[in-house]
């Protein structure tokens, strides 16, 4: 009979113990996620696809913009990839085929106005040489020395004025503005010596000083 009550106090003592570790296990297998994670993440079907994933997120900005770009991409879009720093080829290419586009049309438009002047026979008006002045800024510098020399050859006499708004602009290239002026020199006096005149009272222009030694040789007035 001692044995057996000696048995039942350790049993009765050893049960607390028993539910505590019980408790213990159970908070464990709880909290095993929240610290470890699931242990259920998926693996991507194909590794190299999920490495192309991470190094997406790790590219820079102008990097992604650039894989972005369609293969032939409008205007905008290759405006855009430029001033990102994106280096394309094909987006570059499309700016430079819309300058050259405009360019030929802008050169077209030039001598359609000279083919048109050669024809006439009365002094032209502000407006047509302000029509003229436009359609010659609307080429690049290299355009405008080619085709000056296509008025200077074929505008007659009565219409050359249309070139003077071009002539009289002191920020135009110095040896376009040295062009006409020559040309002028080969023109009747009384286109060329009113010019010369003009052109002497502006001491700002590129051409001043040539012009003042010109009539100081020429001009009796």
């Amino acid at each position: 009979m001692a044995r057996k009550g000696t048995l039942s106090k350790i049993v009765r003592n050893a049960l607390p113990l028993f539910a505590a570790v019980v408790m213990v296990v159970s908070i464990g297998v709880l909290l095993t996620p929240i610290f470890f994670g699931s242990g259920s993440r998926e693996r991507p079907a194909d590794g190299v696809s999920g490495e192309l994933r991470v190094a997406e997120k790790e590219k820079p900005a102008a990097v992604v913009a650039e894989v972005a770009v369609d293969k032939k991409p409008s205007g905008a879009v290759a405006l855009v990839a430029k001033q990102s720093g994106v280096v394309n080829a094909e987006a570059v290419a499309v700016v430079v085929d819309a300058t050259e586009a405009a360019q030929e049309r802008a050169i077209e438009r030039w001598e359609g106005l000279v083919d048109a002047a050669e024809e006439l026979t009365e002094a032209p008006g502000v407006e047509m040489a302000e029509t003229f002045k436009k359609a010659f800024d609307a080429m690049t510098l290299e355009n405008k020395e080619d085709n000056i020399d296509y008025a200077l050859h074929l505008l007659p006499d009565s219409q050359f004025a249309v070139l003077y708004l071009i002539l009289f602009n002191k920020n135009e290239d110095y040896d376009i503005l040295d062009s006409i002026l020559c040309d002028a020199l080969n023109r009747e006096e009384s286109i060329k010596m009113p010019l010369l005149r003009e052109l002497r009272k502006d001491k700002e222009h590129p051409l001043w000083e040539e012009v003042d030694r010109i009539l100081e040789v020429i001009d009796d007035d």
